[in-house]
């Protein structure tokens, strides 16, 4: 697995390729989302572009951080699933919990302008 963290306008971008499975890649990548919940603030892209596979114990780490976002009134979103990473969310029925976007750029237009929308007038 490699795991690239970028930011854009208060956005964290966290770009995932390869695998992750049980063992060394998922506790890799439940430390960065640990850190980036910890360091940071503002909504969170996942971008799986370039994710080849992750397993049942990624959802889990996944679910795991969305729910840690939200306790924190963050957005957490997903883009661009391969389809049997896709797959994989629409048969764990997860795939209605997390914003899915086809873009990188469409995930941050959607948040930047949900952010505004939370503004008081």
């Amino acid at each position: 697995m490699f795991v690239e963290n970028e930011e854009s306008g208060g956005i964290t971008i966290l770009r995932l390729s390869g695998m992750v499975k049980v063992g060394e890649t998922v506790r890799e990548l439940e430390s960065r989302l640990e850190g980036i919940s910890s360091e940071q603030t503002g909504p969170v892209i996942l971008d799986l572009t370039d994710l080849e596979y992750m397993d049942s114990t990624t959802l889990g780490v996944l679910v795991g951080a969305l729910h840690r976002f939200k306790s924190q009134n963050r957005e957490f979103a997903l883009v661009h699933p391969r389809e049997r990473i896709a797959g994989l969310l629409r048969v764990a029925n997860l795939d209605s919990l997390f914003r899915i976007y086809r873009t990188v750029d469409e995930a941050i237009a959607e948040l930047k302008s949900g952010e505004e929308d939370t503004g008081v007038n």
